[in-house]
């Protein structure tokens, strides 16, 4: 995940929220110095790009039983295929229903994994369009 000036959903209105902004989804110039005050405070580069590093320290504070954020370790018991990069890059929705698909569809490596993934991104718009 790299969220930057023209970045645009909800990874977008939780860093807002986060920050004390409008919370409108659209990554703007105002967001970006925002991000920049916050990352130098917290001894990140200052470069207004929210990457994994960026992230995960922002939400490091999450509380137990919140939603995932990038930095959190997702494991799916049985499938082989350690999911923890996949947090932040892949919405919420998607990773809650891969241990479902995983056995429906027979997906047994992590090849076939990046392949299914990138396959539903590309028909669902990066993953912006659900029906």
């Amino acid at each position: 995940m790299l969220l930057h000036v023209g970045s645009r959903g909800d990874e977008v209105k939780k860093i807002q929220e986060k920050l004390g902004l409008k919370v409108d989804g659209i990554f703007g110039a105002g967001t970006e110095k925002a991000v920049k005050t916050w990352q130098a405070a917290h001894g990140l580069t200052a470069d207004g790009i929210v990457g994994a590093a960026t992230w995960g320290t922002m939400f490091a504070d999450a509380p137990a039983g919140g939603q995932a954020l990038a930095g959190d370790a997702v494991h799916i018991e049985g499938a082989g295929v350690p999911l923890d990069n996949l947090v932040g890059h892949v919405p919420e929705e998607v990773l809650s229903q891969i241990s479902e698909c995983i056995e429906k569809f027979q997906i047994n490596s992590a090849l076939r994994l990046a392949h299914f993934l990138s396959q539903c991104c590309h028909e669902s718009g990066g993953f912006k369009l659900f029906g």
